[in-house]
C-alpha cells in the first residue's frame, strides 16, 4: 500500500512581511518595537498605492469602533464633544490678568464664547452621569468597563441628536 503525497498547506503568512518597509516609498511602518504593543492596522492613504500604519488602541474611542462597539457616527460624536469640550475650556474669564486689564482675543472673534453656550446646551442636553462619563472615557482616556458601554452608547446617540446626525 503507498501513501498518497499530500499537498503541504502552505502556513499562514506572517504579518511581519507587510510592515516591512518597501524601497523608494520611506519608513511608513512601525518599528518593532512599537508593533509588539498597540492594535495595528494597515489602511489606505491619500497618496495612491501607500498605506498607513495606524495604532487603532491608541485612544479609548478608536479601539472601541475597530472592534465595532460604537458605530462610526458614536465614534465622530466622541471626537466632535471631546474638541467642543477643549475648546470651551479654553477660556479663562472676561478679563486677561495682565496689569492692563485688556480682554482676552480679539474682538472679532467668538469661536470660544459659542464654544462655551454649545458645550453649556449639550451638558443640559446629555445630564450630569453622561456627560461625566464622557469625560471620564474620552479625556482621561481609559478603557470603558462593561457596564459603562451601554450608557457611553445612549450619551453618544445624545450628542448625534444633539448635531442631528
Amino acid at each position: 500500500m503507498t501513501r498518497k503525497s499530500r499537498a503541504r498547506k502552505k502556513p499562514p503568512r506572517d504579518d511581519a512581511a507587510q510592515w516591512q518597509d518597501q524601497p523608494g516609498k520611506g519608513k511608513a511602518r512601525p518599528t518593532p518595537e512599537r508593533l509588539s504593543w498597540g492594535d495595528w492596522r494597515l489602511v489606505d492613504s491619500e497618496i495612491a498605492g501607500q498605506k498607513l500604519a495606524v495604532d487603532a488602541a491608541a485612544h479609548p474611542i478608536e479601539a472601541l469602533e475597530y472592534a465595532e462597539v460604537l458605530t462610526s457616527d458614536q465614534a465622530s460624536a466622541a471626537r466632535d464633544w471631546e474638541s467642543l469640550y477643549r475648546l470651551a475650556n479654553e477660556v479663562g474669564g472676561i478679563r486677561d490678568s495682565t496689569t492692563l486689564w485688556e480682554p482676552k482675543g480679539y474682538e472679532s472673534d467668538d469661536g470660544p464664547v459659542n464654544a462655551v453656550r454649545e458645550r453649556r446646551e449639550l451638558y443640559l442636553a446629555l445630564g450630569t452621569y453622561s456627560d461625566q462619563l464622557l469625560r471620564d472615557i474620552i479625556l482621561t482616556p481609559r478603557q470603558p468597563k462593561r457596564r459603562e458601554i451601554e450608557p457611553l452608547r445612549i450619551a453618544l446617540d445624545a450628542c448625534c441628536i444633539f448635531w442631528k446626525r
